[in-house]
């Protein structure tokens, strides 16, 4: 995807919380998208908490903010270690049941994170660069 671009929806309820009731409004969204538009692609937010519910209508997932996101005054911040750790849980949930997760790939802080040493083993997947530049 990221060599020819991204042509497609990527469905989010942004940092909103979500419950039973945004989930399934997302999945009918997403039933209805694939049925309008059966060519585009068609990823999640996996911050939604959706499964292998979403099979038939997504193409995978996005997981954005595992390691960093947008900090006070639009600077790159760490994600706390309790939300890294969630969010390492819901893609290797997501893979096991057989869905593709993606990454969105920001520039990271330059200051090391002091706590964290680099794991060789990582789970592995496909990125969409944030930003052309990184293209």
């Amino acid at each position: 995807m990221a060599k020819k671009g991204f042509d497609g929806f990527v469905l989010s309820l942004g940092t909103a919380e979500t419950n039973p009731a945004a989930r399934t409004a997302v999945l009918t969204l997403a039933a209805t998208l694939r049925q309008r538009y059966p060519d585009k692609h068609l990823l999640l937010d996996l911050r939604l908490g959706l499964g292998i519910e979403s099979i038939h209508v997504a193409d995978g997932f996005l997981a954005l903010g595992v390691y960093t996101r947008e900090g006070r005054n639009g600077a790159v911040d760490w994600t706390p270690i309790a939300e890294v750790q969630r969010s390492l849980r819901l893609i290797r949930k997501v893979q096991m049941q057989g869905m593709r997760v993606f990454a969105s790939i920001s520039r990271p802080p330059m200051t090391a994170r002091p706590a964290v040493k680099p794991r060789s083993a990582s789970p592995a997947w496909p990125c969409c660069p944030s930003s052309p530049r990184l293209l």
